[in-house]
């Protein structure tokens, strides 16, 4: 069960003047999360329908937690339940990524002790645009 933060009590005005606030965190993490999910396959199995957004890296490195490079749509059994699962076996789950995603593997590798100060608004705004540029690329429906 995910913990819960603590309440942030100070009005919005002053939540959204700083980029490091929850409100921007769950902005963003939210953002992410979408994004992640449009893929609708997953990327391990290749099941249609609903997938779930993993972090390759964990969301407790908060600098990295909302990149893109940082996530893979998953189904719920590659994502939790089967062996050789995200969850139930990570190395073997890295030794999936390293064999079938090198490029995002070796990303992962390069950034995974990069931890800076997060800057969440910074991360909404930059998903924000990730998700306009997608949805100009996707060709027009109902047209």
């Amino acid at each position: 069960m995910p913990r819960r933060r603590k309440k942030d009590k100070r009005p919005l005005a002053e939540r959204k003047a700083d980029p490091t606030s929850n409100y921007w965190d769950d902005r963003a993490m939210t953002l992410w999360g979408e994004i992640v999910r449009t893929k609708g396959t997953c990327e391990k199995c290749g099941r249609v329908g609903r997938v779930e957004a993993h972090h390759l890296i964990t969301r407790a490195v908060k600098s990295l937690c909302h990149k893109i490079e940082n996530s893979i749509a998953l189904c719920f059994h590659c994502h939790r339940v089967e062996p050789g699962s995200a969850h139930e076996d990570p190395v073997v789950f890295t030794q999936w990524l390293n064999n079938v995603k090198p490029d995002q593997y070796q990303w992962v590798m390069e950034n995974k002790h990069k931890i800076r100060k997060p800057d969440f608004k910074q991360a909404y705004e930059d998903l924000v645009e990730i998700k306009r540029l997608s949805e100009q690329a996707a060709p027009n429906q109902g047209s």
